[in-house]
């Protein structure tokens, strides 16, 4: 009966043993070193493989830096194989240009008044004309006698500066050439005894007040300017022409 019980726990033991072995994790085999095996085989230990994620791509520098091969747009690698098959071909490639802004183009419908040139190349001299009120100065082409002047405060809505009062200029014009003249308000300036120089003022209360005015051959216009100046203050010259190169002429006023 002993004997029987013995043998029952031995076969129990050894089934026990049994489902241990089997159930055990195994661990998964590890590649050998580089070398020989006992029975004659040379081993190669192969590398870990890394996949690299997509996107940019790792270069190694000769400093062992790593940097980021630029990627390339499609429309360049486009317009590069065309260029290259252009050349083949021995084509001039199409290379896109900047258009520019045109320039705008002035039209010029009547000539201007004279303006003063060299001795020779032109109508007028270098030396201004002098003149005062009532003196009549050639033009060449054209004659402009100074009538008068006259002061005003607000006039007809037209207000000056504060410390500043209108001064009006009236002239006469004539066009004695056989062409179309053109006179402009901007090519009259105010300038002062300290060498200031004053824009005309764009007011609206003279009738015959010069702003452009093409004059006909043989043509007469009675016009006047408008400056702004301080209240009370002499001693002026209108200057027709360009004030820098000292004008066509010089009329003094008071």
């Amino acid at each position: 009966m002993m004997n029987k019980k013995i043998f029952l726990l031995a076969l129990v033991l050894v089934a026990l043993w049994g489902c241990r072995s089997t159930t055990a994790p195994r661990s998964a085999p590890t590649a050998p070193p580089n070398g020989s095996t006992g029975d004659g085989r040379t081993v190669i230990a192969r590398p870990e493989t890394t996949e690299t994620p997509p996107g940019d791509i790792l270069i190694e520098e000769e400093e062992g830096v790593e940097g980021k091969i630029p990627t390339t747009t499609p429309d360049a690698t486009e317009a590069a194989i065309a260029t290259r098959d252009a050349v083949a071909a021995g084509e001039t490639p199409n290379t896109p240009t900047e258009q520019g802004t045109p320039e705008p183009t002035v039209e010029i419908v009547r000539p201007l008044l004279p303006t003063p040139g060299p001795t020779g190349q032109g109508s007028q001299p270098n030396t201004p004309k002098q003149g005062e009120i009532g003196t009549t100065i050639d033009l060449g082409g054209a004659t402009i006698t100074v009538t008068g002047t006259e002061r005003s405060g607000p006039n007809q809505g037209d207000l000056p500066r504060q410390g500043n009062e209108f001064l009006i200029v009236s002239f006469t014009l004539k066009n004695s050439s056989n062409r179309v003249l053109t006179f402009d308000a901007s090519q009259f300036v105010l300038r002062a005894n300290d060498g200031t120089i004053i824009l005309y003022d764009d007011v609206t209360f003279q009738d015959n007040l010069l702003r452009t005015a093409d004059m006909q051959p043989n043509e007469t216009r009675n016009t006047s300017v408008v400056f702004q100046i301080p209240t009370g203050s002499n001693g002026y010259t209108l200057v027709l022409g360009d004030p820098a190169t000292g004008g066509i002429a010089n009329i003094r006023l008071n």
